[in-house]
């Protein structure tokens, strides 16, 4: 009778109820600080299948509780969703790097680890037909009967494909994972289960050790960027799209939202809280794209148009020490959407101030939704240490977007002393009826850096008027800033002293030079992302301002607050205008020699200078010099090896500017012989 009894049970053991579904096949495989969970999926659709992790072998249904249930995928996991709607063809998953893309009858869920230790997995199925889950367990079939080692690490995308455009352009399209756990070092990256999400690295040209130029837009991730976004560069195209068809306008949405449903099916959420999802998701890949090899993490540049020019501030605005610059065309600039528009589902009642999971910083108070889709307030969290080189046009007639002024961005670009050109004309949201030229209004992104400083202007006294919000106040067209610029060859940032030439350039409207041109003008300088010149509160900073002739335009001194570094009233002239700033009490150097760093130094020599480079790995590197006119007295290309190279440096007695650029190094300083 026993026989019997064990008989029956083993026999339940591999079967499953009359009403349910059960997957076979279950697999575990550890990469990369997540486990990629793969198994056989049931012919049948329409259904969930739930994850469970437990540091015990799960033998039974009443291990099944909440506090081992993960997550869950719906039907497809294993099928690259957005790819196959777009490219009207079925495309699965390659989950490990040169391997085969997943078979059409396997389901696929990638957990993130959160501690290192053995964990066992099974899978169980709901039927979203009657909501039912069949919990039943069949060991090695939905259920692992060995553990899997799991080990907290960096979670890697994984190559998808690799196709060679027409005009010698490589796309790299890869996945990564993300799932709903919570880790101190991977962010959720939505509130229900495992997801992976597209994105591509296109290289151009001589892209090796060249720049990352991300392109915002939730259009299409796999397409080909046009010819003219950027030349010898490595260009990331993001992306912004839920199962459920929506977007989410590169913020995230309500913790209680379901991205398979459609809006409509989600409530409008009146508590809770605003997860950050598609932020946590878009930094997460910028950040492993930029330590890629073969792109400069110091040139980060970010554009995008309308809701996506949006995201590209949104995301500068988050992590403003990693992004060099960035461009957009026809953005908002404050988000908030009307009562009954369906973006309400996913960030709740626009008369709801519901929080989000973001912080003010050094605080435990959340920034609430509406305040941050509110870039006057990221200029205002940001106003301490800066936020990057922006630049961008908007129009007096776009009633999508809205007219920046009538928010009175323009005044807060001025009030918090962020700098940028921001430029306006009479243009509708697709750009018609514009009085600039894309060339006229476009960054030059090559000559920012996250390690270089620039003078961020403000309260210029030639800038055109925006007028106070009526689009038919002020000016047609204009810009903030639109007249100035500096030479960056100018800029000697040093702990005691920091110098730079600023001057007045010429606008153009519609490839022809404006009608009002200036020789001379007064404004507000900003130093911003100063490298080593950064006097203590309390230090006292002395400055003063020549022109060309080497005539004295001003002079003053200051004691250093908590503000950034900012100059009043500095008069700019169309030749240019020499600022310095000198730290007191700072035991400062020869000024011809700056301070040595453990990647260069400059020493002085019987005749000359010798150039000493230290660089953790091989590359070339370029040496310019310049005399008092800006003219080129010397140029080299070097092939730097690991470790120390000296380069003597022998000319004529007068003082030069030196300007040594490679992957590691972005260094200028004047020279006195």
């Amino acid at each position: 009778m026993i026989k019997i009894i064990l008989i029956i049970f083993a026999i339940g053991c591999i079967t499953t109820s009359g009403y349910g579904y059960s997957i076979k096949q279950l697999t575990a495989t550890y990469q990369s600080g997540q486990i990629f969970l793969n198994w056989k999926v049931p012919t049948a659709t329409n259904l969930q299948y739930n994850i469970y992790r437990s540091k015990t072998p799960i033998l039974t249904s009443l291990q099944l509780t909440n506090n081992n249930y993960l997550g869950y995928v719906r039907d497809n996991s294993a099928k690259n969703l957005r790819k196959s709607e777009l490219q009207n063809d079925d495309f699965y998953f390659v989950i490990k790097n040169n391997n085969p893309p997943l078979a059409s009858d396997r389901g696929l869920y990638v957990a993130t680890c959160t501690s290192s230790s053995l964990y066992y997995y099974a899978v169980t199925v709901t039927n979203l037909e009657n909501n039912k889950e069949d919990k039943g367990i069949i060991s090695e079939s939905n259920s692992l009967l060995l553990p899997v080692l799991e080990s907290v690490a960096a979670p890697q995308a994984v190559l998808q494909a690799i196709t060679e455009q027409s005009n010698g352009d490589i796309s790299y399209e890869y996945v990564i994972w993300g799932n709903n756990q919570d880790a101190v070092h991977w962010h959720a990256f939505n509130n229900v289960g495992s997801f992976g999400y597209n994105f591509t690295l296109q290289k151009r040209g001589n892209y090796n050790d060249q720049p990352l130029c991300i392109q915002f837009q939730d259009q299409n991730p796999f397409k080909k960027l046009d010819s003219d976004f950027c030349s010898d560069c490595n260009m990331l195209q993001l992306d912004d799209w839920l199962p459920n068809g929506q977007n989410s306008y590169w913020i995230g949405y309500h913790e209680g939202y379901n991205m398979y449903l459609s809006n409509g099916s989600n409530p409008v959420a009146t508590t809770g809280v605003i997860k950050t999802y598609t932020q946590v998701c878009t930094q997460a890949i910028i950040r492993w794209v930029k330590h890629q090899q073969g792109i400069d993490s110091s040139r980060v540049y970010m554009t995008g148009n309308s809701h996506n020019g949006f995201g590209a501030i949104l995301t500068a605005m988050n992590i403003p020490a990693e992004i060099s610059s960035f461009y957009v065309t026809s953005p908002p600039y404050i988000y908030k959407p009307a009562a009954g528009d369906k973006r309400e589902h996913q960030l709740g009642s626009v008369s709801c101030k519901l929080p989000t999971d973001i912080n003010y910083p050094g605080t435990s108070d959340p920034i609430v939704i509406w305040d941050f889709t509110d870039f006057r307030n990221w200029y205002r969290i940001n106003q301490p240490n800066g936020i990057p080189y922006g630049q961008g046009i908007n129009g007096k007639n776009d009633t999508k977007a809205g007219w920046a002024q009538k928010f009175h961005y323009y005044d807060t670009v001025n009030a918090y002393q962020q700098g940028g050109t921001w430029f306006w004309d009479q243009r509708v949201h697709n750009g018609k009826d514009a009085q600039f030229t894309s060339s006229e209004t476009k960054t030059d992104y090559t000559r920012f850096y996250t390690n270089r400083s620039f003078p961020a202007f403000s309260n210029c006294t030639i800038n055109q008027d925006p007028g106070t919000g009526d689009p038919n106040e002020g000016d047609a067209y204009g810009a903030i800033n639109g007249y100035l610029d500096w030479d960056d060859n100018s800029i000697v940032d040093k702990k005691c002293s920091y110098t730079i030439n600023c001057f007045i350039k010429t606008l153009y409207v519609d490839g022809q030079e404006d009608q009002n041109q200036y020789s001379s003008c007064k404004s507000d300088i900003t130093l911003r992302r100063t490298q080593k010149f950064d006097p203590s509160t309390s230090q006292t900073i002395t400055w003063t301002n020549y022109d060309v002739d080497n005539q004295l335009l001003q002079s003053g001194s200051f004691v250093r607050g908590d503000d950034p570094i900012t100059l009043k009233g500095i008069k700019i002239k169309k030749a240019g205008s020499t600022i310095k700033l000198t730290a007191s009490n700072c035991g400062n150097k020869a000024e011809a020699l700056p301070e040595s760093s453990e990647i260069i130094s400059i020493l002085k020599t019987q005749d000359g200078y010798s150039l000493v480079l230290n660089v953790t790995d091989a590359q070339r590197a370029a040496i310019d010099v310049y005399d008092q006119l800006g003219r080129t007295v010397l140029h080299e290309e070097l092939d730097l090896p690991a470790g120390f190279t000296s380069f003597p440096i022998k000319l004529p007695g007068s003082v030069y500017l030196i300007r040594v650029s490679s992957k590691e190094i972005h260094f200028s300083c004047k020279l006195l012989f």
